[in-house]
């Protein structure tokens, strides 16, 4: 007895370690939403952690930093595959749809358009105190995402792209890596030779563009876009078919890459495709590419 009770004490008397704050969490999430932006596949613990720290925020009656959360949130929805999101809830089950449902809320949630520019006002004082360039792009992303038609969004979305530019672009591969991928059939640098059709509604679009395509695990990543269309590819390419690829152009258009031989890819973008795994509606552009030698 005597035994039990000093086991008893010394149980007792061992320290507590203490949860982890919501701001933590959120750090950790930040650390997984920078680094996806050269390994793709983190992307998806950051939002797990990102809504970890939303509700974190909330259960702790911090309604503002819950919000503030949201944009991280928004960011991550936007930057994740179908694969990926496939993959989690086959993995993780019950608790990765909780995610994925906050997720969709978060992107899905109705913003009057009065709140333009309030939205807009918080994260130009986020940007003025804050040193990371692209927290601040990830905020006026969603500034720019939620009111796109607004003098608000269009200014959000200028930021956000100044941002971005600012940020020291990382580097996602090894050479090694690179020159492994050489002989999947499909990586390597593409070089748009012509863009024959536009719809004349368009403004100006880019003259040139060229991107690097690589393999990574299962999956083809693009890792390097020039500074005419960097940033317009907002998410990796879902794979149609063995040599059809599509990708998340802006927010709501979507990029269709047919690689028609090693050498060369036929290019359309759609102006509102819901389902990248079946691209099709009205035409925006349509072009080629050509490996570089």
């Amino acid at each position: 007895m005597k035994a039990m009770l000093l086991f008893i004490a010394g149980v007792l008397s061992m320290p507590v370690m203490a949860a982890e704050t919501p701001d933590a969490i959120r750090e950790k999430g930040f650390v997984a939403l920078r680094a996806a932006q050269a390994e793709p596949e983190r992307i998806v613990e950051a939002a797990k952690l990102l809504a970890e720290a939303s509700d974190a925020f909330l259960a702790a009656g911090n309604e503002k930093e819950a919000q503030e959360t949201e944009s991280y949130l928004f960011w991550a929805k936007k930057k994740m595959t179908i694969q990926q999101i496939d993959a989690f809830v086959a993995k993780d089950g019950a608790a990765a749809r909780k995610v994925v449902e906050k997720l969709e809320a978060v992107e899905n949630k109705e913003v009057p358009a009065f709140e333009a520019g309030e939205r807009l006002a918080k994260a130009d004082a986020y940007a003025a105190t804050s040193a990371d360039q692209f927290l601040i792009a990830v905020r006026y992303f969603e500034v720019a995402s939620r009111f796109s038609d607004a003098p608000e969004g269009k200014a959000a979305m200028a930021k956000s792209l100044a941002a971005l530019q600012k940020v020291k672009a990382p580097v996602p591969v090894k050479q090694a890596a690179v020159a492994v991928n050489a002989r999947e059939p499909f990586a390597g640098k593409w070089v748009m030779k012509a863009m024959p059709y536009r719809d004349p509604k368009l403004g100006a679009v880019p003259k040139y563009a060229d991107m690097t395509f690589i393999k990574q695990g299962d999956a083809y990543q693009i890792v390097e876009v020039n500074d005419d269309w960097k940033n317009m590819v907002v998410a990796s390419p879902v794979q149609v078919s063995a040599a059809v690829f599509a990708f998340r152009w802006s927010e709501q258009q979507a990029l269709v890459l047919t690689f028609t031989s090693s050498v060369e890819a036929q290019f359309t973008i759609y102006k509102s495709v819901p389902n990248l795994r079946r691209p099709s509606g009205q035409v925006w552009w349509q072009g080629t590419f050509v490996r570089s030698k």
